[in-house]
This record gives C-alpha cells, structure tokens and sequence, in this order.
C-alpha cells in the first residue's frame, strides 16, 4: 500500500516506547482495522515512524488514500469535534489495551 509522509521529527529527545515487538505499527493498525468498533478508521490515528536516512529525524508516515489536514491549520470550531472524537477514540483504545494487557498481550502496553 503507498504511504506519504505527513510530517519530519527531529529524533532528539524521543524515547523508544517499550520493546521493538510492543511498538509494531503493522501489528497495532491490524489489530485496530480488525476492531472497528474501538475507533473509526482508527489506523488513521497512528503514522508510522520510520528514521529519516541523515538518522537526525523521525519521518511520519500514513496510509495514502486517507486525506491529512493539520488540525491547527483548521478554525477552532472545526478543530472542537475533531479533538472531541479522537479523545473517545484514544479512550476505547487505551481501555482495550487495559483488558489485553491484563490478559498477557504484549499488544495490551502499545494500545494503552
């Protein structure tokens, strides 16, 4: 699938989140394409990090056929819902993440 990148991090200061098999994007966005019912396009809300090659930056990258907007660039009353909908979305997530990683999924840490 193409993937355009949305954005350029510099990779000072960012600190890996658990193991390498705890921070498995393909894993994680499978896992939430396959629950539907835990956010709506919920792969949507998670870029892939991939280290740019001058190893200075963190490249984020998303799937192409979905289209990005930068929510600042949007008007505060059309920036209220979006936020809105990605709290109770990231809230079923990291309550999803609860119950796995209370059944022994290692999955269970990255969605919390």
């Amino acid at each position: 699938m193409e993937s355009r990148r949305i954005a350029s991090t510099p990779l000072d200061g960012l600190k890996p989140f658990g193991r390498a098999a705890e921070r498995d994007h393909a894993q994680l966005v499978a896992y939430l394409k396959a629950h539907p019912e835990l956010a709506q396009d919920g792969e949507c809300l998670f870029a892939e990090p991939v280290p740019a090659r001058d190893g200075g930056l963190v490249d984020w990258y998303i799937a192409g056929g979905h289209p990005s907007v930068a929510l600042e660039s949007l008007d505060e009353a059309r920036q209220a819902p979006i936020l809105e909908q990605v709290r109770a979305q990231l809230s079923a997530i990291r309550a999803e993440g609860e119950r796995l990683h209370q059944s022994g999924s290692s999955l269970g840490a990255a969605l919390s």
